[in-house]
């Protein structure tokens, strides 16, 4: 995945290493579940405006919207767990189903 991190970070005041270990979880859990994302480089999305700040980094996978949704919910189950509580930034997984 990208390891390219933007500039939004520093006004969450992220560490990069903690961004890094979300990642880790969502890759963690992609494989875990045998899915493939369709991209190493995670869509980024980011809002960095006078009314604040936020970070999503969005995974691309083949499966449909539903499990994509679980399978976001178990990342960020696993990233709380795991004491990263990490106040304006998210890692979600996209369903994008190519077999249909």
């Amino acid at each position: 995945m990208n390891n390219e991190f933007p500039p939004v970070i520093e006004r969450l005041d992220l560490r990069q290493a903690d961004v890094q270990r979300c990642l880790d979880v969502a890759r963690e859990v992609i494989g875990e579940h045998q899915f493939v994302c369709l991209d190493c480089a995670p869509v980024i999305h980011e809002w960095n405006d006078a009314d604040g700040a936020s970070l999503v980094y969005e995974i691309p996978v083949d499966t449909t919207p539903s499990v994509a949704a679980d399978l976001t919910m178990e990342v960020i189950n696993r990233t709380v767990d795991r004491v990263m509580d990490l106040i304006g930034f998210a890692v979600a997984i996209k369903g994008v189903n190519t077999a249909a």
